[in-house]
């Protein structure tokens, strides 16, 4: 008897649910992103939303074209001036740690998705797309250019 009850129930309800498609005029369409850009910051500590980034996103929205501008947030470690040297070197080592998450989590979902992108690292923030680029085992697809601003690298690195 419940069963029944619960059936006719059932029945009523999906009776009166009616699926329509809503106004054309309603339906948004996303378009493709053409380019992906990925900001990786410098020294300074964690940077959440760096001005490089403010600036490039202020300087898309001006173009034909369907752009996004990402941070790629890390704790490069803030400089004390009496102990630069060490921090440089500390810089350096999370650097080179934080490469293998860079890859992880941007590189390698940003080719999966067949999303173009395109690579800004600024100061230590060289290091770790250098370092990236190094661990990755194929060919990049989507990857159009690499851009190195204020890059802190030695001679020997390049």
């Amino acid at each position: 008897m419940k069963r029944a009850l619960l059936l006719a129930a059932a029945a009523l309800i999906l009776a009166g649910c009616t699926t329509t498609t809503p106004p054309a005029s309603t339906i948004t369409v996303k378009k493709p992103t053409d380019l992906v850009f990925v900001y990786i910051h410098g020294f300074g500590g964690a940077k959440k939303s760096p001005q490089f980034c403010k600036n490039l996103n202020s300087f898309l929205k001006k173009t034909p074209y369907n752009c996004e501008v990402r941070n790629h947030e890390w704790d490069s470690v803030k400089i004390n001036v009496t102990t630069l040297g060490a921090g440089w070197l500390k810089a350096e080592r999370l650097a080179d740690k934080e490469a293998a998450k860079f890859k992880k989590t941007v590189i390698d979902p940003l080719e999966a998705s067949r999303t173009p992108y395109a690579i800004v690292g600024y100061s230590i923030g060289t290091r770790v797309v250098l370092r990236a680029l190094e661990q990755t085992d194929g060919q990049m697809k989507m990857l159009k250019g690499v851009y190195f601003l204020g890059s802190a690298m030695n001679k020997d690195m390049t």
